[in-house]
């Protein structure tokens, strides 16, 4: 099935070459709706969207194109095969469902509006019965149409036409939201009966005869409004459905059961990605509106901490774990138990408004592995670094009961991008858009040295014996500079496009980066060049982190992608 089919591409063999595309087809020019292969895999259709709105047909296995027409006078948004009939095909759009009929070996098309009176729908999306005697349409109103699709086959152009496509009924109860997706089993009831299954807007899962007849008891609900409904198979024979959604949940259901929660993933760009300090276990992402902890090994998801109408920025972890700070688009610092996800403390305008009445946002976290961090039931103080897109770098000190700034600097004009401490906690050092990288005194919290380039610093960290500092930006460049003097040592050029993200081995013999193409690099320190190359976001990659075993690295995409390497 589809989902086997999936895992077989992304997680080849060892053996075996990377997946490569067997043809790219190039014939729409903004964008592709809808695609369809007929019942005997020899006809792919491709439905352009709103701006080219045409059917394309390629034949198969070759992929050449054999015809291209305009779908319809307003927008066309879905389209079917029939399920025996390889040479009928039925699409649905704005005020309109037609009946395409294939002439074989010529491709010939002609169309043929379905009678509907005075009904004026949307149509979402669309699905064959068993028998291919009628087609159902999801209506963006809330209610599923069903339509009788038998028709003449192509005739001479003064021919009358005998049989044409009609309306039948509409269903009576609506979806809110509309209907968004729709899927039907033929003969999958026990009485041998097509079961037709409609996904809302509102999340809600109706299961209709192909007579439109609800099922009432097998009505259920997923999280966030259903995207995508495809039937499963157990043993050769249709057994449910899968659905997606559009936060990123996958589900299962059988027929008569409850949806079985099967992956997740994030719905926007992930900005941040950490390991606690001492486990490669889990790890946390945070992206907007939430943070999510994950279990490495079987790469489920264990939390989810939600902030609605909020972005989270930045995330860091306490060494032992007790405590995970999150940085929010609100200026607000929150920090909650990695285990429960329940709020533990905020800090209020950690990062505030400007005197322009700017944003807010706190871009950057570290943790000051000390105190507390350590031992979690020790009531020790301990210190938290961050960063704001206003420049201001600021330090906390923090206990279960109390939060009290320390220091406040605003040396940077632009956004704080990173911050990293040494491991003797001496110094650490801030990255900023403004071309600075700064080196402060963690004792003192004042200015260091600066490390001044041309460029948008993305990221930056110490070696472990904190003897240099790697950084790297929009140059494209990954600079080496000594800590003492703040000199640069070496540049390598480190892509095409930017570097947005670094992080280093515990023994300082590697390091990996991230970069807008997508590309994710294992550089060697002393050489200065790259030995490894992967690709797997499609977008850029906004962080990386390494585990603390050495073994795994993750990565966070602006697409929404978290990718184990």
């Amino acid at each position: 099935d589809l989902e086997d089919a999936c895992d077989r591409i992304l997680r080849p063999r060892e053996d075996a070459e990377p997946p490569k595309p067997l043809k790219i087809l190039n014939q729409h020019v903004s964008g592709v709706r809808a695609v369809g292969f007929n019942c005997d895999d020899s006809i792919l259709f491709t439905m352009g969207a709103r701006d080219d709105n045409k059917i394309c047909l390629w034949e198969m296995p070759t992929a050449e194109p054999k015809v291209c027409v305009r779908a319809a006078l307003d927008t066309a948004r879905c389209g079917a095969f029939l399920r025996n009939d390889p040479f009928r095909l039925v699409t649905g759009g704005k005020a309109h469902v037609k009946v395409w009929r294939i002439e074989p070996g010529t491709y010939k098309v002609h169309d043929m509006d379905v009678k509907v009176g005075k009904l004026i729908r949307v149509v979402d999306c669309v699905t064959i019965s068993g028998d291919d005697n009628y087609a159902l349409c999801g209506t963006q109103s809330g209610e599923v149409i069903q339509v009788n699709i038998n028709r003449d086959p192509i005739k001479d152009y003064n021919e009358p036409d005998a049989i044409v496509p009609k309306l039948v009924q509409v269903s009576r109860g609506r979806h809110s939201g509309g209907v968004k997706a729709i899927c039907c089993l033929p003969g999958a009831s026990k009485d041998n009966v097509d079961v037709v299954c409609a996904g809302g807007g509102d999340g809600s899962l109706t299961f209709y005869s192909p007579d439109l007849r609800q099922f009432k008891r097998w009505a259920c609900d997923v999280d966030g409004p259903v995207t995508s409904l495809s039937a499963t198979s157990r043993e050769g024979k249709l057994s449910g459905y899968a659905v997606g959604t559009s936060t990123g949940n996958r589900y299962t259901l059988a027929i008569g059961g409850t949806p079985k929660l099967r992956g997740t993933s994030h719905v926007g760009a992930v900005f941040d990605v950490c390991y606690p300090a001492y486990s490669s276990r889990v790890f946390a992402t945070c992206a907007v509106e939430d943070i999510r902890v994950w279990d490495a090994r079987s790469k489920s998801e264990l939390v989810r901490i939600r902030v609605p109408n909020l972005e989270c920025r930045a995330i860091a972890i306490t060494a032992s774990g007790a405590t995970l700070v999150s940085g929010w688009s609100d200026g607000k610092v929150r920090a909650f138990g990695p285990e429960t996800g329940k709020l533990t403390w905020v800090m209020a305008d950690a990062h505030d408004l400007n005197n322009n009445g700017g944003p807010m946002d706190c871009t950057a976290l570290e943790v000051v592995p000390e105190g507390m961090a350590e031992d979690p039931s020790s009531d020790e103080p301990w210190r938290l670094l961050s960063g704001g897109v206003d420049g201001r770098v600021r330090v906390w000190r923090v206990t279960r009961q109390h939060r009290a700034m320390l220091s406040s600097t605003k040396e940077h004009r632009g956004a704080v991008t990173c911050l990293k401490v040494t491991s003797d906690l001496r110094q650490f050092i801030s990255a900023s858009t403004d071309g600075n990288c700064l080196v402060w005194d963690l004792r003192r919290y004042t200015r260091v040295a600066n490390l001044f380039e041309a460029t948008c610093y993305r990221s930056c960290f110490y070696l472990p014996d904190a003897s240099q500092i790697v950084t790297t930006g929009s140059n494209c460049k990954v600079t080496f500079w000594e800590a003492v003097g703040c000199d640069a040592i070496r540049e390598v050029r480190g892509g095409p496009v930017e570097m947005t993200a670094l992080a280093c081995s515990t023994s300082g013999n590697h390091f990996v980066s991230g970069s807008r193409d997508s590309r994710l690099r294992l550089w060697d320190y002393d050489g200065g060049i790259y030995v490894a190359e992967g690709a797997a976001h499609s977008g850029a990659i906004n962080k990386v982190a390494m585990a603390p075993n050495q073994r795994v690295c993750v990565t966070a995409g602006s697409e929404g992608g978290v990718m184990l390497w």
